[in-house]
């Protein structure tokens, strides 16, 4: 048993060498052109969406002051969704209303309100009534009881010598109606649409064009495979375990292309980690029931099994916590980020499960394991039922973990890291973004506008820079127009932290020059 153990030990590494390369972080709009809330002099030709990452374009919907909706294309080559606009916009108030695609294959939506030369109604945006969460919720809930009991419980028979049992085969049918159903809910999702979406196939095409779509992908000869090795092991048990080597490979990398885990920074260390937590948890919850059909009938198979699980279950269990600790810390970011709402508040939950549930097996190890070995069927019965128990509220860990699909983890609501400083004179405020706000090459961002807040233009707008403490002489860089009101400058040179004299200079006029001077602060 130990041998064939250890021919599981290649594909292990092979899928965390695999899962350390793949996606970013996910994604958060840093800000727009034009500006939310805006009042831009005349039509612009473009409209432009700056992420932390780089994103795909699902659904671009632009509505008027009369409320008609048009639909727009968009490019987004590198971390810009620009977004070309089709014909001059009429005066009046306008809404984009945006769904993209981040890198961990979920959808982002938002909306961006800017005015044309003056203000009107505002645009209304339809609304959607929201039960396909619901949905979506419950196939996740399905797809993951269909690959941990599922997959893990077809594997973990075939290890522990014992007969499939009928949770397992009823998991396997489970996961192979709710795989489907969940990418198809993904493409409604991702689309903004109802859940008659389903019927039809721009929802199925998008789904396969995000990463959740990839994980699908793998998720499905997965599950084939771990239904393969419950058939082969009648004929030949060599072929069957070969394919749940790859079954196993199969199912982590399945975890590991897509979610807020597997695009989290660094990826060296966060999809390595994830991999291996999908595939202790597997090999747990895998194991109960196979366990459970060894432990109804007494005597020497039930003995040998329950021995073999105990011989696994302390590796397998600190191999659990050592790697979902590691993910908790990525995916905080801080650990005051335990208080925060939404993502953190299950996470708690969850964890209070799992130490519920690792007290019970701590319990059925050291308390009932060796009763049941000496033949008590009073200890046989009772650890029978916690581990049911242990099952029911792994159950609910699932379910909660569903759950995070609808919550972005803190770490991509923490602070980008800019710096920005608002400075005005003689009727104009320009309000200066530097990203990210610590010292070395910096993005400046300038937004330009008079004193009733409306976009501001002018001929040609540059920064002047200075560092005293440092010894760094004034030294001054040329901005670039974006769009009426809006100025850039890329990898602006700041080598040092501190206090930083800052001078906007703006020409108005042939010979007409304003003067905007304020003080910004770099970290270190």
């Amino acid at each position: 048993m130990l041998m064939k153990s250890r021919a599981l030990l290649p594909w292990l590494g092979l899928l965390l060498l695999l899962g350390s390369g793949g996606a970013r972080a996910h994604a958060v709009l840093l800000h727009s052109i034009p500006a939310e809330g805006s009042v831009v002099g005349e039509s612009p030709a473009w409209l432009a969406l700056h992420f932390s990452e780089r994103v795909s374009p699902l659904v671009l919907t632009l509505f008027g002051p009369d409320g008609e909706p048009q639909q727009l294309e968009g490019v987004a080559p590198a971390q810009q969704l620009r977004i070309a606009l089709p014909a001059t916009l009429a005066p009046g108030n306008w809404l984009l209303s945006w769904r993209v695609v981040s890198a961990d294959g979920h959808p982002i939506a938002g909306a961006l309100a800017f005015a044309v030369g003056v203000q009107t109604e505002a645009a209304v945006m339809p609304t959607t009534d929201g039960s396909h969460y619901l949905a979506i919720w419950s196939a996740r809930v399905a797809v993951y009881l269909g690959m941990m009991l599922g997959v893990g419980g077809a594997c973990a028979s075939l290890w522990l010598g014992t007969g499939p049992s009928r949770p397992v085969v009823a998991a396997l049918w489970l996961g192979a109606g709710a795989l489907p159903l969940s990418l198809g809910l993904q493409g409604v999702d991702a689309l903004g649409l109802p859940l008659s979406g389903l019927l039809a196939s721009p929802g199925w095409q998008a789904a396969m064009a995000t990463s959740y779509g990839h994980s699908i992908g793998l998720a499905l000869p997965a599950l084939a495979g771990a239904g393969g090795t419950l058939w082969l092991r009648r004929h030949s048990t060599a072929i069957a375990w070969l394919l749940s080597a790859t079954v196993v490979l199969l199912f982590g990398l399945a975890f590991t292309v897509s979610g807020h885990a597997a695009s989290a920074e660094p990826r060296w260390l966060s999809r390595p980690a994830l991999g291996l937590h999908v595939l202790m948890a597997m090999l747990w919850l895998g194991a109960l029931p196979p366990l459970l059909v060894a432990l109804a009938r007494p005597g020497a198979d039930a003995r040998r099994v329950l021995g073999l699980f105990s011989r696994w279950a302390p590796g397998m269990l600190a191999a659990l916590v050592l790697s979902g600790g590691v993910l908790v810390v990525i995916q905080l970011g801080h650990w005051r980020a335990l208080a925060w709402p939404g993502y953190s508040r299950i996470l708690l939950l969850k964890l209070a499960l799992v130490a519920l549930v690792l007290v019970l097996a701590a319990w059925n190890r050291w308390r009932l394991t060796a009763r049941v070995q000496r033949g008590e069927a009073a200890a046989r019965l009772a650890l029978r039922r916690l581990i049911r128990l242990e099952l029911v509220l792994l159950v609910v860990v699932l379910g909660l973990v569903a759950a995070w699909r609808f919550t972005p983890p803190p770490r991509a609501l923490l602070p980008t890291g800019q710096v920005q400083v608002v400075v005005a004179d003689a009727g104009l405020r320009a309000v200066l973004t530097l990203s990210p706000g610590r010292a070395g090459p910096v993005r400046a961002d300038i937004q330009l506008r008079d004193d009733q807040g409306r976009m501001a233009e002018a001929r040609e707008l540059g920064l002047l820079l200075s560092h005293d403490q440092a010894g760094i002489a004034p030294f001054r860089r040329r901005a670039l127009p974006q769009a009426p009101g809006h100025w850039l400058l890329e990898e602006l040179p700041l080598p040092v932290p501190g206090d930083w004299s800052v001078t906007v200079e703006v020409l108005v006029g042939d010979f007409d020059r304003i003067r905007l001077t304020g003080t910004l602060r770099l970290a270190p």
